[in-house]
């Protein structure tokens, strides 16, 4: 199936044109999101993310090349799920060692800060149910 056939099945919001799209470009995109990030999940999930934006996006947009326009989105959503990897990380990194900071200079104060963790989330989880 040509690109151009492949654009009108999305612009048809046929669902067919991201099978399509999976079929000619899968491999193509999977590449790029491995030599982007860290694991195989996370190369996988933003292929998935990949085609959902492809099908939000065209229509309006309607790409002169369909290669190069999957190809631009593929290395963004990586990219981007590589920092918020990264950040993420490093978060995890600084909360054990304020953690192992605290603990060391006062159990209490290590206590009173798991606690208060513990309270946010259970806030955050209930404030979100009333949504």
């Amino acid at each position: 199936m040509t690109d151009s056939d492949i654009i009108r099945l999305f612009f048809d919001r046929d669902e067919q044109a991201i099978a399509e799209t999976a079929e000619k470009y899968g491999r193509y995109c999977m590449t790029i999101a491995r030599d982007i990030l860290d694991s195989e999940q996370d190369a996988e999930e933003c292929i998935s993310d990949v085609y959902l934006k492809v099908w939000n996006s065209i229509p309006p947009d309607e790409p002169a090349s369909l290669k190069a326009y999957i190809a631009v989105l593929t290395r963004r959503l990586a990219i981007n799920r590589y920092h918020e990897s990264r950040a993420r990380r490093r978060n995890r990194e600084l909360e054990v060692a304020f953690e192992e900071l605290f603990f060391a200079q006062n159990v209490t104060t290590a206590l009173m800060v798991g606690a208060a963790r513990g309270a946010a989330i259970i806030a955050a989880a209930e404030y979100t149910e009333n949504l």
